[in-house]
């Protein structure tokens, strides 16, 4: 299973397909609908209200007979590129539902075709109810196909229900795209399902097991919801009985649970469990059952990567993009990975992410060359975006607001990409600290150049953190420093810096740090043997140490 999912994705560098059998969106839209009520067919407009916040942005609606389902269809047509224009324009529609008593009602299903050209998807915003009674549902659309968009509203007040409101956010026009999209509305029901169950442990007769798998010489348990004790098998990939075995009762503060134990299977291989007529999906158990997830989060990652072509995905994106510092000097904040639907990056994530890579790498340096040189390869991106984006004076890029895609042709007035100040942050300064210490230790036996890079440059961050945390600094996105938190991102970096120095300030200054995270712990916890545990408070503790 795993080899056949690197070598299609050559080892995670293109797009791993999602199984959409195996989502609960797939679950969602295949629910029997016991009853539907019809809210808006879309062969009229004197209901919809276009709304449309700049005067210098181009956006219409009517009617069309394209992709119709009853008379006529909604049609939105608005231009994606937004660049330089302010304020971001938002394009939306309201819908009068004439205070509709919707309380029979859970489910909303929304019919919409996107027509464009270049884009992967968009993001939407669907939004339902009343002022006093709304909810949300953000959904992913993907263009040149009917979208088949299902939401459960069953959590708010649905006796007068006031309007439906429906907003394609303008992501901007990436230079493979071409700037008009159209957005056909084709209808708009309410419905009635049973509902999904997310406030607790209601399995309902589902099994609960880790679909990642288990390891082959540990625990290994699922759970059903049934208060009688209950036979189950485990099935090998060819259907065979690989392990029989009997429930055991459980109580606890979810409620009452029977457990099914086959931890005695200890051998390799694919199973399902079978109880009665419900059998679950695949799993596997060996000795490194997450191989499978790590290799689909550094295609994920492969995925986010911004300023470079990604096959499938988008081209090199943001080159023009800048962090400005004081002095009006400017580092080039493409590369790294792009944090979220509004293509943005943050100093925080990124240090963190390739950090925890560069920890996982260690575990496979000896036993998985490839993923080794893979997890290597991939925690780079990161790591040479903290470099990159730092103005060696302990200001650096901490939070970059792309907002849009871009076209990579930079007009002199162009002001949109003006915003992404630099910013001294401790708490980011150790972050990155900590990062480039492990990356030193991570490719000084590779690329001595760049690891020695990394050790100038989180001997540097280390003491602008240290400053800038003395001197009660910190960021305006994030707000004053926690004690606990940026004291101890400060211990792990000393601690790594110590590791490959042997110099005992490091020491002193881990010592220090972690006083100050332990004066943050609540007491009761301290006669604990293992003291750096339990809960840490926000404001306890001051700065204790002196420089």
């Amino acid at each position: 299973m795993v080899q056949k999912l690197i070598e299609e994705s050559f080892f995670a560098y293109k797009e791993m397909p999602a199984d959409f059998k195996n989502s609960a969106e797939y679950r969602w839209l295949n629910k029997e609908v016991k009853d539907e009520l019809l809210l808006f067919d879309c062969s009229r407009i004197d209901k919809v209200e276009l709304r449309n916040t700049n005067p210098n942005h181009e956006a219409t609606m009517h009617l069309s007979k394209k992709y119709a389902l009853h008379d006529f269809s909604l049609l939105l047509e608005a231009n994606a590129k937004i660049e330089n224009i302010k304020p971001r324009p938002v394009f939306s529609i309201k819908i009068n539902l004439d205070n509709i008593d919707l309380s029979n009602y859970n489910r909303i299903r929304v019919k919409i075709y996107i027509e464009a050209e270049g884009y992967q998807n968009f993001y939407f915003h669907l939004g339902f109810g009343n002022p006093e009674s709304f909810t949300n549902h953000a959904p992913s659309l993907i263009p040149n196909q009917l979208n088949d968009i299902v939401f459960e509203v069953s959590r708010i007040k649905r006796d007068k229900v006031e309007y439906m409101t429906i907003t394609p956010f303008l992501m901007g026009c990436p230079p493979e795209a071409l700037p008009k999209i159209k957005v056909y509305i084709l209808e708009i029901k309410a419905e009635v399902v049973d509902i999904d169950y997310d406030l607790g442990w209601d399995l309902n007769e589902r099994i609960a097991f880790c679909h990642s798998g288990y390891y082959l010489d540990k625990e290994k348990v699922a759970i059903i919801q049934n208060s009688e004790r209950i036979a189950f098998l485990i099935l090998d990939e060819n259907d065979n009985v690989a392990y029989k075995g009997i429930s055991e009762k459980v109580d606890s503060l979810f409620g009452d649970f029977q457990i099914l134990d086959f931890t005695p299977l200890q051998k390799e291989g694919i199973y399902k469990i079978k109880i009665k007529d419900q059998i679950t999906g695949k799993f596997v158990i060996n000795n490194d059952p997450f191989l499978s997830s790590l290799w689909k989060s550094l295609n994920f990652l492969r995925m986010l990567r911004c300023g470079e072509d990604i096959f499938g995905v988008h081209s090199a994106c943001h080159l023009n993009c800048k962090t400005y510092d004081e002095e009006n000097r400017t580092v080039p904040n493409f590369g790294g990975w792009h944090d979220a639907g509004d293509v943005s990056q943050f100093e925080i994530c990124t240090a963190e992410i390739a950090h925890s890579l560069l920890d996982l790498a260690k575990k496979y340096k000896e036993k998985d060359k490839i993923l080794y040189e893979r997890i290597l390869d991939e925690a780079k991106v990161g790591v040479s975006w903290l470099l990159r984006t730092r103005f060696g004076n302990g200001y650096r890029a901490c939070a970059v607001t792309y907002s849009i895609w871009r076209d990579n042709i930079l007009s002199k007035d162009n002001e949109t990409i003006l915003t992404n100040q630099a910013e001294n942050g401790p708490f980011e300064n150790f972050c990155a600290a900590a990062c480039e210490a492990e990356a030193y230790l991570a490719y000084k036996d590779i690329d001595r150049n760049f690891a020695n890079w990394c050790l100038r440059a989180a001997k540097e961050d280390f003491e602008f953190g240290k400053i800038g945390y003395a001197q009660g600094l910190f960021t305006k996105r994030w707000g004053q420093s926690i004690a606990a938190q940026t004291s101890g991102e400060g211990a792990i970096a000393a601690t790594i810096l110590y590791q490959i120095t042997n110099d005992d300030y490091y020491l002193k200054m881990t010592i220090n740090y972690l006083d100050t995270v332990l004066k943050c712990q609540q007491r009761e916890y301290l006669d604990w043997d293992i003291k750096i545990r339990g809960f840490f408070l926000r404001y306890r503790a001051q700065i204790y140490f002196k420089l």
